[in-house]
């Protein structure tokens, strides 16, 4: 069962609460979740996201939020960092260093045992293979 909400189905209603002011007021500290928006104005999230396609300049908000949600996510990371916590810092290096050589890597070890059929070609595949190749040079 999959949810197949059409935005032509939205009532009047439902667009009619989502002016500018009540969208700003609903986005105030939603991380920019727009499930959340549309649970503070009690429409759909169908309709915030007509609503947006409607007023384009109102995206700005919504990413705003979403903006903030992150400073704050990473200064709360920052402050477990500085407390020592080690998953913290694990992710930090994971991520953000990278370009000092903090990187996870899977390490493949070869038993030496890989079997690798190769299937001979016929003539209209060689012939085939080869236009191919030429054009990828060209």
């Amino acid at each position: 069962m999959g949810w197949n909400i059409s935005l032509t189905n939205l009532t009047k209603e439902d667009i009619m609460k989502i002016t500018k002011p009540n969208f700003r007021k609903a986005a105030k500290r939603s991380g920019g979740l727009r499930s959340l928006i549309a649970q503070r104005l009690k429409v759909s999230r169908s309709a915030i996201t007509q609503y947006l396609e409607r007023n384009p300049d109102m995206v700005v908000i919504l990413t705003d939020e979403l903006e903030n949600t992150l400073d704050i996510s990473e200064a709360k990371l920052f402050e477990n960092i500085q407390g020592g916590d080690f998953q913290s810092i694990k992710l930090m290096l994971t991520t953000k260093g990278k370009t000092r050589g903090y990187v996870q890597r899977t390490e493949i070890v070869n038993s030496g045992n890989i079997n690798v059929g190769i299937l001979p070609l016929n003539e209209s595949e060689r012939n085939e293979l080869l236009i191919d190749l030429k054009e990828n040079d060209a």
